[in-house]
């Protein structure tokens, strides 16, 4: 079984997040992005699971 990696937004209002639909991924611990799930915080309590990033590259 492999290895989980949470990917998380940048918080440093100094430097910026990148759009991981358009942009080149410079992480070396980053192979394939097309199989990452993306999940969101709603609110408190409510997280919504938007399918693989290859999914929504639509």
């Amino acid at each position: 079984m492999g290895k989980n990696l949470i990917v998380l937004p940048s918080f440093n209002p100094l430097k910026e997040g990148v759009d991981v639909l358009s942009e080149k991924i410079k992480s070396p611990f980053i192979k394939n992005l097309s199989n990452f799930e993306v999940f969101a915080v709603a609110e408190p309590g409510k997280v919504l699971y938007f399918g693989k990033v290859k999914q929504n590259k639509n």
